[in-house]
């Protein structure tokens, strides 16, 4: 499909698997709403990964696939905000609990501000 090409592309040809399982975790829409919003020209956050943006956005089916495929849960953005931490401020109780049951999560990353 038009969708499943995108995201093999968005990915990398490389990571087919990944490519796969979200397929087989019918998140295709909810990854294509992640990547447009890390494109899009309003989204003033560089370095904003796929995880870190699902996790604003509250997409933990998203956020539940990302961690699967190996994702960082501790990389921070530009300005030292984790996953953990834009989860939180946006409020996304279910997305802050999938983070928190990550292995390897340091719940205690401060942001540039100390936050």
């Amino acid at each position: 499909s038009v969708r499943l090409d995108a995201l093999t592309q968005y990915i990398g040809e490389n990571d087919a698997d990944s490519v796969s399982l979200m397929a087989e975790n019918a998140v295709l829409d909810d990854i294509l709403e992640v990547r447009s919003a890390l494109y899009h020209p309003k989204v003033r956050v560089a370095s904003a990964t796929p995880l870190w943006m699902a996790c604003a956005l509250g997409f933990d089916d998203v956020v539940a696939v990302l961690i699967e495929c190996g994702a960082c849960v501790n990389a921070q953005n530009e300005f030292s905000e984790s996953s953990l931490w834009i989860a939180s401020k946006q409020g996304n109780l279910d997305v802050i609990a999938r983070l928190l049951s990550a292995d390897g999560i340091q719940v205690d990353l401060p942001n540039y501000s100390g936050q």
